[in-house]
């Protein structure tokens, strides 16, 4: 079961005097609803459950007005659903708006150009209704949410959108190796869909898009830390490369250099037939440790 809650505040202006003009409410409770539907589509696409009338209608949000102080508060809540997409929704939004604020180089999916330009809407309002906004994102087990649309916002966000407008190099069967680790606002449990994973390679990280149906085959906590090869369809971002990964391949764990010369001595013994190798090897691990 699943269900969300929003609250918004505005402040200065006639925010003060609790009253806001019908058209700044209803463009950003338009705007605001029209996100948690995007985002709620992004973050649920991989439950074959899920239908658009489902979207329609979990996403459907209700008004409760509310003065507060010196300010005008709204509180925005959806019906409970049978699901707890419209909670995750409501926490990447949150999330993200957060990173937005900080000047974050990595959004999370559904966060993308309509988040970002209403973002910007919220943050430089047109006239003298509000001088900024908040929103809170109410959590039931978790810290609530807070977002502040101010103008140190509306700079970040600005930065977002320029970033945006740059056309990403792309290019199909792109090959990545490196360290393979876990991205926190991931659920790696649920075996449907598909999750983002970072590779830390030698020339950066990599944020790649793995189906989970293949990352189930493994043991998830003997894989993290480990090296990995992917290849699929890379996209080179400003501030983010991902990869859209067809096939990986965990690989083993790299010899040391002593391992090493001792395979190599074990494979080719002929060639060490009647010579003792053990002072060789201990000056190779000697060197080693210098």
């Amino acid at each position: 079961m699943g269900k969300l809650k929003l609250v918004i505040t505005f402040h200065g202006g006639k925010a003060d005097e609790h009253r806001l003009s019908t058209d700044v409410l209803a463009r950003v409770f338009n705007a605001i609803s029209s996100d948690i539907e995007n985002v709620y589509r992004v973050v649920s696409h991989a439950d074959v459950e899920i239908t658009s009338e489902d979207v329609k209608r979990d996403t459907k949000l209700y008004l409760a007005a509310n003065p507060a102080g010196n300010s005008f508060e709204l509180r925005f809540c959806s019906d409970e659903t049978p699901n707890e997409w419209i909670e995750v929704a409501g926490k990447r939004y949150g999330n993200g708006l957060q990173l937005v604020g900080g000047g974050a180089q990595d959004l999370p999916p559904g966060i993308g150009k309509s988040v970002l330009e209403h973002a910007r809407q919220f943050a430089n309002p047109a006239t003298n209704e509000y001088e900024y906004m908040e929103l809170v994102v109410e959590q039931q087990s978790e810290p609530d949410i807070e977002v502040v649309f101010n103008e140190k916002f509306g700079v970040a966000v600005e930065q977002q959108l320029i970033d945006l407008k740059v056309v990403p190099p792309e290019i199909h069967g792109y090959e990545v190796e490196g360290i393979l680790h876990a991205i926190d606002d991931q659920d790696y449990t649920k075996p449907t869909g598909s999750v983002l994973v970072k590779v830390e390679s030698h020339d950066g990280d990599w944020y790649c898009e793995i189906n989970k149906a293949e990352l189930a085959v493994y043991n998830l906590n003997d894989i993290w830390k480990k090296r990995i090869f992917a290849k699929g369809f890379a996209t080179f971002r400003p501030r983010k490369r991902t990869l859209r990964v067809d096939s990986f391949t965990i690989l083993p764990d790299r010899p040391t250099l002593v391992d090493a010369v001792d395979k190599f001595i074990q494979v080719n013994k002929e060639m060490w037939e009647g010579v003792d190798p053990t002072e060789y090897l201990d000056s190779i691990r000697e060197r080693n440790l210098e």
